[in-house]
This record gives C-alpha cells, structure tokens and sequence, in this order.
C-alpha cells in the first residue's frame, strides 16, 4: 500500500462530507419539502392556466387560449412547449 498524496485524500474526504450533508438533508426532509413545495406551485400555475384557458373556451375565443398558452411558456423556463386538443385530439393550439 503506497502513500496516497494529500490532494486524493483531501478530495476523497470532500466528497464523502458531501454525501453525508446530501444524506442528513433527506433523512431530515428538508429534500422534500423542496420538492413539495416546487411541486405545489406548479399545481397552482397549471390550475390558473387552466381556469384562463377554460374561461377563453367558453367565449369560443382561440387568440386567448393561444395567448394564455404563449405566457404560460414565456412565464416559465422548465415549460417549453404547450398545447390544447379537442376531445377528437386534434391539436386546436400550440405555442413553443
């Protein structure tokens, strides 16, 4: 067994302190509720833009669903594309 250099025992040491941060954060749930939190903001985004885009189908009126569609697209950056479909699934708009 050779003498290992003090930079591969230094790196090895930050790793493992690394994963054992990473480890407590999710034994304690502080992980998840990162998660569930994203998640709950996505819920309420989804159901606002569906309550727009229910509200522009009523009034028949496509250059809203189709606007509403763009902003949701623009507003976030994980979203790149949207769309809405008819009951046939024929794609009525589309944006991204």
């Amino acid at each position: 067994m050779g003498a290992r250099s003090p930079f591969l025992r230094l790196s090895f040491s930050l790793v493992m302190l690394g994963c054992a941060i990473l480890f407590g954060l999710d034994l304690s749930g502080v992980v998840s509720e990162l998660e569930s939190s994203e998640m709950q903001l996505r819920a309420s985004r989804a159901e606002a833009l569906a309550l727009r885009i229910a509200d522009a189908g009523e009034a028949h009126n496509m250059a809203r669903i189709r606007d509403a569609l763009h902003n949701a697209v623009e507003d976030d950056a994980a979203l790149r594309t949207a769309g809405i479909r008819s009951s046939g699934g024929v794609l009525s708009a589309a944006t991204g």
